[in-house]
């Protein structure tokens, strides 16, 4: 299936209802689940329920839109799995306590309550978590020995091979940390090999983060949902309390304890964010070692953002736009999703190279991440603790300059923490060893580059007259942000 349908079904969705589906609760629902036909290294799809798309499914896989088939493209609905007809000694249906996403994940969400969604004044304007509550299609407090239960039943009949447990946030220091840690236990306890991702808000005490690894989770999702600190106040009012130099420290002592590329967050497209930017900051992450899991605002039913602000799905081409720059971050990065090895990620990487070959018709190495088809240098990754990294409170308050740090020539990942020092030489970009074997996970780092002043992107090395480390022309630099300690609590 071609990346721009995709991209535009995952937007626009389908009439067709599968066997699977979900409705409101935690992160994206509202959504029916499908396999692609060609689908490459993710072969499901969960495409939103929508009265109003213009495609449907016929009986027999094929596509339509607006009811002219569309060719090369199929999809079959994925059946309802067989955990499902279970039931605990207590008579609670394993439905209600975990479900199954896409062909081989279980996802629960553990406690299905919130502390920002008690008022629409902190309240998510996106999310629904309670709202499968209320309908009473799940219960409130998933407990450790039911999941395991469960995530037993789930792999024995139905082929699950990782699993995802997030949460509400609890209005403890752990912000929901120890029920996890409590039920990723037990679930290892009983399916050893289960590998698991855990997601939470960032707790007031770090610690938490490394007390979840050793409670057994194999990968960590802290979503910040936007970067740009005026889309939160918008859209996420009781997160943005949490600065977003307290989400870097998350991260950065996620990544240390988990690895690199263990660690993932998701970034919403849609809520009225600059999309360079969006990818500039995307960049960031990924020199941090975090995963930028990208994902289209979905107008949920129950949500604020829905049935009060009337706020509709993006624009498909923006999708593709960001989706295929930040890919091709990632991919000149070696990061892949696969290597999260539990989670939303896990299914594959956030876009196929092939398909992302096709549209820009060459080496993923020779394409620009910043537009589709012109050829130039891609971009480099800042050190996280660089100025650009410093917390925006509007869009002209961002600086122009970006300083980067060299990436490392070597063609293997480094586990090793990301470093928060300044660097301001380069490494000389080694020759593409790109194999017909290697062409899902190429980690070829090409010459650092720099972005001046203009947006444009300049070959990396300091020119005559200029600061090393800075774009000629770019104006004065600015020093690095000094971290402010972290306060006591936030609401």
């Amino acid at each position: 299936m071609e990346l721009p349908l995709r991209t535009e079904l995952a937007v626009r969705g389908l009439r067709t209802a599968s066997p699977l589906r979900r409705r409101a609760g935690a992160g994206p629902s509202d959504d029916g689940h499908w396999r692609l036909a060609g689908g490459g290294s993710c072969p499901s799809a969960a495409l939103p329920l929508a009265d109003d798309s213009p495609f449907e499914v016929l009986e027999d896989g094929r596509i339509t839109k607006d009811g002219v088939v569309v060719e090369d493209a199929m999809l079959e609905p994925i059946d309802r799995p067989a955990f499902y007809d279970l039931v605990t000694e207590d008579g609670i249906s394993y439905e209600k306590i975990a479900r199954l996403h896409g062909t081989n994940v279980l996802a629960t969400t553990v406690v299905q309550t919130c502390i920002r969604y008690t008022s629409e004044s902190t309240r998510c304007r996106f999310c629904t978590i309670e709202e499968s509550l209320r309908a009473g299609a799940t219960t409130h407090v998933k407990f450790a020995g039911q999941l395991a239960e469960v995530a037993e039943a789930a792999v024995r009949l139905d082929g699950v091979e990782h699993m995802v447990m997030t949460t509400g946030t609890s209005n403890g220091p752990d912000r929901g940390a120890k029920h996890l840690a409590r039920c990723v236990r037990a679930v290892k306890a009983r399916v050893p090999d289960l590998p698991i991702q855990v997601q939470i808000e960032p707790p007031l005490d770090l610690s938490w983060i490394a007390a979840l690894s050793s409670a057994g989770a194999t990968a960590v999702g802290i979503h910040i949902e936007s970067l740009d600190q005026s889309v939160r106040e918008r859209w996420t009012p009781g997160k943005a309390t949490v600065p977003i130099g307290r989400y870097e420290e998350a991260w950065l002592e996620a990544v240390r304890v988990f690895g690199r590329n263990r660690v993932s967050t998701y970034l919403l497209v849609g809520l009225g964010e600059d999309p360079d930017e969006l990818v500039a900051g995307c960049e960031r992450l990924i020199g941090m070692g975090v995963y930028p899991f990208v994902v289209p605002y979905r107008p949920l039913v129950g949500s604020l953002a829905s049935d009060v602000d009337r706020v509709p799905a993006p624009d498909p081409s923006l999708l593709l736009n960001v989706s295929m720059r930040v890919g091709a971050a990632l991919e000149l990065a070696g990061m892949r999703g696969a290597d999260q090895g539990a989670g939303c990620a896990a299914c594959g990487r956030l876009l196929g190279a092939r398909e992302r070959r096709r549209l820009r018709g060459g080496h993923p190495c020779s394409a620009s991440p910043r537009t589709l088809g012109r050829r130039s240098r891609p971009r480099s990754f800042p050190s996280p603790s660089s100025s650009c990294w410093t917390p925006r409170t509007s869009r002209r308050s961002w600086p122009a300059t970006a300083p980067c740090a060299a990436r490392p020539s070597s063609r293997t990942r480094d586990s090793s923490p990301p470093t928060t020092s300044m660097r301001t030489t380069t490494t000389p970009a080694p020759a593409c060893s790109w194999s017909s074997t290697e062409r899902g996970a190429c980690s070829v780092v090409c010459a650092c580059t720099r972005r001046c002043s203009t947006g444009r992107n300049s070959p990396g090395g300091a020119a005559a007259g200029s600061s090393p480390g800075r774009c000629p022309g770019s104006g004065p630099a600015r020093s690095a942000r000094t971290s402010s300690p972290a306060p006591a609590a936030w609401p």
